[in-house]
This record gives structure tokens, C-alpha cells and sequence, in this order.
């Protein structure tokens, strides 16, 4: 899975923070530029937890 976060500087100081892996989007929003580093793990482990969850389902449909 590869994936690449884009930033962006909000009017009030803050930064956007998103990702998109395999088409699942997450998106959260830090108070400073310092903390991207620690939202883009946790963006890429938010986003591995969605794909396992929508596999999971998919089988679970596919067997019900």
C-alpha cells in the first residue's frame, strides 16, 4: 500500500492532513506543522484498519 499525505495551512495556523491508499480516504487536522510526522503514521494505520474492516465484511457478505 502506498499512499502520500498532502498538507494544507488552514486560515487559523492549523494544517489539514489527508491520505488516500487504495481509494479509502482519512483526513484529521493538527495545531501546528510539528505533529504532521505522528498524523501520517497514524493516518496510514486508520486507513490499513478501513481496508481490513471492508475485506472482513465483503467476506462476511459473501458467506451469508
Amino acid at each position: 500500500m502506498e499512499g502520500q499525505m498532502t498538507t494544507e495551512s488552514l486560515e487559523d495556523g492549523s494544517v489539514r492532513c489527508s491520505m488516500v491508499i487504495d481509494g479509502i480516504s482519512a483526513t484529521t487536522t493538527v495545531s501546528s506543522m510539528h505533529l504532521v510526522p505522528d498524523k501520517e503514521r497514524q493516518l496510514r494505520d486508520a486507513i490499513n484498519r478501513a481496508a481490513r474492516e471492508a475485506f472482513r465484511k465483503d467476506l462476511n457478505d459473501m458467506f451469508a
